[in-house]
């Protein structure tokens, strides 16, 4: 749209707020015992937990993403039953979401991500453009 002259005629002079925060980690030997893999997600979490709440933001959403050695991705989410930044709760909820992946296959890489609240941001004053 934007190569033809489509788009918003609003342009914003704001700063980008983040809509979520994630970690990645790829393991230099794949992991296949159940214990390695929920010492990973319960460390991936805590490290973007910590990220979120320094920038006072509230998690509304837990995702996690598995590559199997064979490159298989696949990503499953979990809303959350209210906006949080309980680190227990946020915890077993990702422990929850990734016991929902079949793990037949060894573990090449996990990533979780946490989507934030909007509700709490300020929004921020469009400028309208000249036509």
């Amino acid at each position: 749209m934007l190569a033809k002259g489509g788009g918003d005629s609003e342009v914003s002079s704001e700063p980008w707020i983040p809509r979520s925060r994630s970690h990645v980690v790829t393991f230099a030997q794949d992991l296949t015992e159940r214990a390695e893999m929920d010492d990973a997600i319960r460390q991936l979490t805590r490290q973007t937990l910590d990220e979120v709440v320094e920038q006072g933001r509230i998690v509304t959403r837990v995702a996690v993403t598995v590559r199997t050695s064979t490159f298989y991705t696949r990503t499953k989410i979990r809303k959350l039953g209210s906006p949080s930044t309980d680190a227990g709760l946020i915890t077993e909820t990702a422990l929850a979401v990734f016991d929902q992946f079949e793990l037949d296959r060894p573990i090449r890489l996990l990533g979780v991500r946490l989507e934030l609240s909007m509700d709490d941001v300020p929004s921020a004053e469009p400028v309208t453009t000249h036509q």
